[in-house]
């Protein structure tokens, strides 16, 4: 047996006091206005900065076997975190050397805070978030939230142009301002940074904030949240939003204030999804767009298809020869915005009318729907067949441009002129080479030579 070398054969170990950092103090946050942090002794340590432990070398016996320091001692020597930092476990502790180097950035963060070392702690949360691990100061964040707030305060007292907004909407707008010394460190730097939000208002405005001043300055904030939520497609943001002020008012936002806010209604509410999924910031109810390549072309194929089956449309029933290019190069825009939008945001009845009109365009490029079908024709002749069911007199076409007159002769008046395709109904009265036809309930005298009459 020999002493131990990490006590000095005491037993027990002197460590800097967890409460206060080894300070030896505490800030009173109870009685803090935002500008001056007084402070109190350690009830801990009892102000000296330290607190004495057993030693886990030897268990506070003083004394250790001298075979445990050899070579091949036994799985339970104890290894300081001091001793090089590259053993991947430090008295029990079980924390790598990341861990071990984001408290050590975390306890010098808090104590710049506890010191009021403003400068100081944005001066150290930078040296931090410089550290070369991979994402570091997400981690440092993640791990230790209150990080986040305390950087918020020490920029609210360097920062001449800090927005006292801001400050109210990371204290929750006063939601912890009755925090006592006993709540957690959280609610207590809201606390201050509350206390720092008020007198950034009335260094601003000359008084203090009102209550009704305070939740309208909510109101607002949540309402220019809500209109950049559905800008970028938020929507389970932007619902969030509406629900916490809904909240607030105690009422359901009427419409007028949805166009207000927002510029239009309020679109459907998204569907819950599962809580494992869900994101506390989002509610898990924000579309995820999809890949802006693949919308680029299927905007692209589905804009020109489109534009083909409306245009293949508009020539066959009107006899144009083509489609303009002017409209034709809108349908194409129209078309690949339409589709762009809606296979990316998930709006999936849009993406199928598009599809739909897609799919015979792109048949009628490759030629396998005929360019040109004489709709008017098709059209026309189905409304005579069934105009026919009920008639018993014979109809015919007018296979070119001619003139209908009121007698069977060149020398009779010109009623109107009958267009190459229009459908009129027999009399059965006829005189050398002209037929008495009806034509919209008017009656006249049409050459044989232009007529086409259909057999039934």
């Amino acid at each position: 047996m020999s002493t131990c070398s990490n006590c000095g054969g005491r037993g027990r170990v002197s460590r800097d006091c967890p409460n206060c950092n080894g300070q030896g103090r505490v800030p009173d946050y109870n009685n803090w206005d935002g500008s001056n942090l007084n402070y109190n002794s350690c009830s801990s340590c009892g102000g000296s900065g330290y607190k004495e432990e057993s030693c886990s070398r030897c268990g506070g016996s003083g004394q250790i076997d001298d075979g445990s320091s050899s070579s091949g001692g036994s799985s339970s020597s104890y290894t300081p975190s001091s001793s090089g930092g590259s053993s991947s476990r430090s008295g029990g502790g079980g924390r790598n050397r990341t861990d071990q180097q984001m408290e050590a950035d975390y306890n010098s963060i808090k104590d710049c805070y506890n010191k009021c070392d403003w400068q100081g702690l944005l001066d150290a949360y930078q040296t931090a978030t410089q550290r070369d691990y991979y994402k570091y100061f997400q981690k440092l964040e993640s791990r230790v939230e209150n990080v986040w707030y305390m950087v918020e305060t020490a920029r609210a007292k360097t920062d001449p142009d800090y927005d006292y907004v801001r400050a109210f909407y990371y204290s929750d707008w006063g939601e912890h301002k009755n925090a006592q010394s006993s709540d957690s460190d959280r609610k207590i730097i809201k606390k201050g940074l509350y206390n720092i939000a008020k007198n950034l208002f009335q260094r601003k405005h000359g008084r203090e904030i009102t209550d009704s001043e305070l939740t309208q300055l909510h109101l607002n904030y949540l309402e220019q949240g809500m209109s950049e939520n559905i800008n970028k497609k938020y929507i389970g943001s932007a619902w969030s939003k509406r629900d916490e002020w809904e909240q607030i008012t105690g009422r359901e936002m009427t419409k007028e204030e949805q166009i207000r806010i927002i510029g239009k209604h309020f679109p459907k509410r998204p569907k819950e999804e599962s809580s494992s999924s869900s994101s506390s910031y989002s509610g898990g109810n924000d579309v995820v767009p999809r890949g802006k390549f693949l919308s680029i072309v299927l905007g692209l194929v589905c804009g020109l298809g489109a534009t083909l089956a409306v245009g293949w449309v508009i020539v066959n029933m009107t006899g144009m020869a083509k489609l303009p290019t002017i409209p034709a190069l809108i349908m194409i825009v129209v078309g690949f915005i339409a589709t762009f939008d809606s296979w990316r945001w998930k709006k999936n009845v849009l993406f199928l009318v598009m599809l739909a009109l897609t799919i015979p365009g792109w048949l009628i490029m490759f030629r396998i729907i005929p360019e040109h079908v004489n709709l008017r024709h098709s059209i026309k002749s189905a409304t005579t067949q069934t105009t026919q069911s009920a008639n018993t007199n014979p109809s015919a076409e007018i296979i070119k441009n001619v003139n209908f007159r009121k007698g069977p002769s060149t020398n009779d008046e010109v009623i109107r002129q009958l267009k190459q395709g229009d459908i009129v109904i027999l009399t059965g009265e006829v005189s050398g080479g002209w037929t008495q036809v009806t034509r919209d309930g008017e009656k006249g005298w049409v050459s044989n030579e232009y007529l086409k009459v259909w057999e039934k």
